[in-house]
């Protein structure tokens, strides 16, 4: 894939200015809750085909400077407790008059793996017992996880639950970029991370990296690049920085003179494009990128990749059911 790069710097210039997200359509500002539960309710029990199931855990053990998510700083086991209650809860009143059938399962957040293990079990085992898992060829259990957090226990108890795929929050390798974003995470502590997921038998490994970060430039993104192929992760989630301190105030510590430009940005984004495709990766589109015997390639390749608020799936489903805080579903349309 070849880029003009005067023309591409010369449409950055042009177009550049705050939008809302390119993640959803209609995008999350279009968007109003439903009125009541009984309108859940009635799209589930109408709903004959598999969905998948978004869980969002919002916990930190520390919060990022660079994060726009909903996330909470949080070292109180019982808030944590109380929390997984609420999430049996959840799912119980919505789905009280028909069990869905689900055919993926995704914990994200925040940090899922800043619970403890048996919090990280109840979360699961209160789910499964509300739904029926549809056991197929594109059925999946993945997690986000925080190497900085991860324990063996919870890495084991997820082989344990079947996950045998997980996303790894890297963002960057450079040690200024880190400690601007304070976010501390050395390559070695990721590269065991990853190979003592290996080992277990979760095999699918998925890298979430952001471009356009504070104090990021070209030759530090090359070596986070570079360190990222070293490690041969299946995915690769390649997300633009989105620099909105009047939303997430934990962004009013980045100085802004500290960002790239945005052609500086562009050239991030298009290096990274060529490098991975170089090592064997393949293009998905927008943010994600795959080797080539990963199932998003066969789903890009066969025409029935999807997109939805968790990125590109190669699960063939009819919408999301999302539970926890800032959970959106979407079923049937709605």
């Amino acid at each position: 894939m070849e880029f003009n790069i005067e023309k591409l710097k010369k449409l950055t210039e042009k177009y550049v200015q705050n939008v809302p997200r390119y993640t959803s359509y209609p995008t999350v500002l279009e968007m109003n809750p439903l009125k009541n539960t009984d309108e859940i309710n009635n799209l589930i029990s109408k709903n004959d085909s598999n969905l998948s199931l978004y869980i969002h855990i919002p916990f930190c053990k520390s919060i990022c400077a660079f994060c726009a998510c909903n996330r909470q700083l949080s070292l109180n086991e019982k808030e944590k407790d109380d929390y997984i209650s609420y999430l049996s809860k959840e799912i119980g009143l919505i789905c009280n008059n028909k069990k869905p059938n689900i055919s993926s399962i995704h914990i994200g957040g925040g940090s899922p793996s800043f619970l403890t293990t048996n919090q990280l079990e109840r979360a699961i085992d209160s789910v499964e017992h509300t739904i029926n898992f549809i056991n197929g060829e594109f059925s999946e259990r993945s997690i986000e996880l925080d190497p900085r957090t991860l324990t063996k226990e919870n890495a084991e108890l997820l082989k344990e639950k079947g996950f045998l795929r997980v996303s790894l929050g890297i963002q960057d390798f450079s040690a200024d970029v880190q400690q601007t974003i304070g976010r501390i995470q050395s390559y070695e502590l990721v590269s065991n991370t990853t190979q003592y997921i290996r080992d277990i038998g979760i095999q699918n490994i998925n890298f979430d990296l952001v471009y356009g970060l504070p104090k990021q430039n070209l030759n530090s993104f090359k070596k986070t690049i570079e360190q990222t192929i070293s490690l041969k992760p299946n995915r690769i989630a390649l997300y633009s920085f989105a620099y909105v301190p009047w939303k997430a105030k934990n962004q009013s510590v980045i100085d802004k003179n500290s960002l790239p430009t945005p052609t500086e940005k562009v050239e991030l984004f298009l290096y990274a494009i060529q490098a991975l495709q170089n090592a064997g990766y393949v293009y998905i589109g927008l943010d994600h990128f795959a080797l080539k015997d990963d199932s998003l390639v066969s789903a890009l390749t066969s025409g029935y990749l999807q997109r939805n608020f968790m990125g590109y799936t190669a699960d063939c489903t009819s919408g999301v059911l999302a539970i926890g805080s800032s959970g959106i579903s979407d079923i049937s349309g709605t």
